[in-house]
């Protein structure tokens, strides 16, 4: 396990310094380069691109510096049709001002950065290549976090923007149930997912996101019907992958009500409800599940994502690092502590390994 943290500039300080921890911990640079992409009619020269690259894991990286003159947005959904039309709107739905991702299956230099070979794409209206984001970061960033962790893939970003406010991009293999009986589990995670980027719909890491927009994808090839493909985390049917296929996690946000949106939450929602314990003020750290839609409609198990639990954070504070005996755990909030959004969700990390 890698660890770093510092300041930046702006996000593209930002996605330069996570270039050079990522080749620093095994990463292949394929590719870095200015965008040239356009974008609702601009140029977006502004951003970088990055592809990396380990034992044929693939992840695609563009950084959406704040320029108030243009509307430079990566990904290509719904960008002249309807009332996106207007810039406004459009400003508020798309991703902007931060670092948009997405996996492939690998990498072409000749494609666009987030068009690349079996990329993810959502099926809502028609394919659109599609991932996931960390949003409406308009400045200097006072603190961001790397970890790597070298034998599942995984490596996580947590920026603290503005202070108080954390925002997640993750990317890594699951620790997969059933051994090597299904190929798969790349998947790859963030704040926001890449359309209803707004602060309405930021603050739910780990799958927890708008009922169309997933902001949690992941690779499981388990039934033969639907191979080389995306199953995104989402409530919906209508846009939820490639070829319409679903998955949940156990991430339960407590800040909507209380309410959860499967019966898969409701293994985090009730540790989460329950603690700290009143008799010790102990938290207890809860893994996050995932399930996969099947052939038969129903949910298999397909197992969890490594190094990270989440945990009611009432008594922890922010970048808090807690030992149960000689393990080590680095803790966030998943969005705000104590916020309306968030309450006191929050997300840990395994340190020190």
């Amino acid at each position: 396990m890698a660890y770093e943290t510092g300041n930046a500039t702006g996000v593209n300080d930002l996605i330069d310094k996570l270039r050079i921890f990522c080749v620093a911990n095994g990463w292949t640079q394929n590719g870095w380069a200015d965008d040239t992409k356009s974008y609702y009619g601009t140029i977006g020269a502004t951003g970088k691109r990055l592809h990396l690259s380990k034992n044929s894991f693939y992840v695609n990286l563009r950084s959406v510096p704040h320029n108030a003159s243009n509307y430079d947005m990566p990904f290509q959904l719904n960008i002249t049709s309807g009332s996106e039309s207007d810039p406004n709107q459009y400003y508020a739905s798309q991703v902007r001002d931060g670092i948009a991702a997405n996996i492939s299956l690998g990498y072409d230099g000749g494609q666009f950065w987030d068009e690349q070979p079996n990329a993810i794409k959502d099926s809502y209206s028609s394919p659109k290549f599609t991932g996931v984001c960390i949003n409406q970061i308009m400045g200097a960033i006072p603190t961001y976090h790397f970890l790597a962790y070298g034998d599942y893939d995984m490596v996580a970003v947590i920026v603290e923007y503005p202070i108080g406010t954390f925002q997640f991009l993750v990317w890594g293999r699951i620790q997969t149930f059933g051994g090597s009986a299904w190929t798969g589990g790349e998947f790859v995670t963030a704040s926001a997912g890449g359309y209803y980027t707004y602060n309405t719909y930021m603050g739910y890491p780990f799958g927890y996101n708008h009922y169309r927009y997933p902001n949690f994808w992941m690779r499981a090839e388990v039934d033969a019907s639907y191979t080389g493909k995306w199953y995104g985390a989402s409530t919906s049917a209508g846009s939820v992958g490639y070829a319409g296929r679903r998955l949940r996690t156990s991430f339960f946000q407590p800040a909507t009500a209380g309410a959860v949106t499967n019966t898969l939450q409701s293994l985090n929602c009730w540790p989460y409800r329950c603690s700290p314990s009143s008799f010790n003020g102990v938290a207890p750290f809860f893994p996050i599940l995932i399930t996969v839609e099947r052939d038969s409609n129903l949910y298999s198990p397909a197992g969890v994502v490594p190094y990270t639990r989440q945990v009611n954070i009432t008594s922890i504070a922010a970048g808090e690092i807690i030992a149960f005996g000689a393990d080590q755990w680095i803790v966030f909030p998943s969005y705000q502590k104590g916020s309306t959004r968030s309450l006191n969700s929050g997300v840990a990390f395994r340190y020190g390994i």
